[in-house]
């Protein structure tokens, strides 16, 4: 099929995704218990924890979450920066193949008949087929094609994947959507390495190592980025943000917040936390594919100045992989029997759930992050999708 048709294919499942939107209030409502329904609905970032294949998280306490007996909230720059940077590696892989990721706002409540599940894609688009096999290369208009799901991480701590080796708490996760949206060929597994920067350092080297502190290093200090760009912000300041510890950049008169000069990750993750619920809105500035093209960029003076911008946040992206997953028969029997036996309150757990006390000595006292793997993921749900672990444990 060509381009056109697949298009209109993906938008018909836009169009007919009656989920609530994703992030929305409504959207989480369903992944939790209420008075008619005992346990919350599964999402794909859970299906890892079900299949008790998530070093990083156990059954039990999927099940604690999902029953309401235990409510486990994470609020930091982890969870928060997801959303921003899910969105600017879709403009780069936009721009790489050339072709439009659809559906990212959508979700599937019980698709194909499935019960207990609620899925989110990151997007669906066309990619190139040939020999029944998907081309990692540009789309034409008469290019040969299909549907295909993109799932995408931007690792903190965890090295990006390469060679085929998706890490194994995210491979029930790409299996699930396509499970729950037949009409895909295939899934693309895309782990980006995106760093936040002040303006100047777009025409530099560097980025803001102090807000990355414990983030994935760059491999080679003179590697050079492949993309960078501007995130435009309009609105009011969150409350909660500390503009003291915020840099200016002055643009033909008119100074805006250098938001990506940010050192502190609270009030970073203030700042990100404000734009992911729409209190901050941003618009997002074509990409640039060098410094000299940012320099020259003569455009967004006028831009800040007519758009009345209040502040800009700048990025670079340095490394980014794809891996393509077809369907694992297997795999998705599995997790069809787990959503089963979950439904049916095979895995519940009864009595109510009381916190342990958590001692700490002198010498664990932490000055840190402990020994954590974060990645960022817009579906974050209750828990904030959360993949970490602790290096000691403190319990009695």
């Amino acid at each position: 099929m060509n381009k056109n048709s697949i298009t209109k294919l993906i938008k018909n499942i836009e169009k007919r995704a009656k989920g609530p939107e994703q992030g929305s209030d409504a959207w989480l409502a369903l992944r939790v218990p209420n008075k008619d329904r005992k346990r919350g609905r599964i999402g794909g970032s859970d299906m890892a924890t079900l299949l008790n294949l998530n070093p990083y998280g156990s059954r039990k306490e999927l099940m604690l979450c999902k029953q309401g007996k235990k409510k486990v909230k994470i609020d930091n720059v982890f969870v928060h920066l997801g959303s921003l940077l899910e969105e600017i590696t879709v403009i780069y892989f936009e721009k790489i193949f050339n072709t439009t990721v659809y559906c990212k706002n959508i979700s599937l409540v019980d698709p194909t008949g499935i019960q207990s599940v609620i899925f989110s894609p990151d997007g669906l688009c066309c990619m190139p087929l040939k020999n029944n096999k998907i081309q990692l290369e540009p789309m034409t208009d008469d290019t040969k094609c299909c549907p295909v799901l993109i799932e995408i991480k931007n690792p903190w701590s965890r090295k990006l994947t390469r060679n085929g080796d998706v890490p194994a708490q995210y491979k029930p996760q790409v299996q699930a959507g396509l499970m729950s949206i037949p009409d895909t060929h295939c899934g693309i597994f895309i782990d980006s390495q995106t760093k936040l920067c002040e303006y100047r350092q777009l025409f530099t080297d560097g980025y803001n190592s102090e807000l990355h502190r414990g983030n994935s290093r760059i491999d080679n200090e003179d590697q050079k980025p492949l993309s960078m760009g501007i995130v435009l912000c309009y609105g009011e300041l969150p409350k909660e943000f500390n503009k003291r510890y915020c840099k200016k950049v002055k643009f033909d008169k008119k100074s805006v917040y250098d938001f990506g000069s940010v050192t502190q990750q609270n009030n970073c993750s203030n700042l990100l936390k404000s734009i992911k619920y729409n209190q901050l809105k941003v618009e997002y500035h074509p990409l640039y594919n060098n410094a000299e093209e940012a320099e020259n960029d003569s455009e967004i003076d006028n831009i800040i100045k007519d758009k009345n911008a209040i502040g800009i946040i700048c990025y670079k992206i340095y490394d980014i992989t794809y891996t393509v997953c077809y369907r694992d028969i297997e795999m998705i029997k599995e997790i069809k029997s787990e959503l089963k036996k979950y439904g049916e309150g095979d895995y519940d757990i009864d009595g109510d759930y009381v916190m342990r006390k958590r001692k700490r000595s002198a010498s664990k006292q932490r000055t840190g992050l402990p020994n954590l793997q974060f990645d960022f993921d817009s579906d974050d749900g209750e828990e904030g999708d959360k993949k970490f672990t602790f290096s000691d444990s403190d319990d009695d």
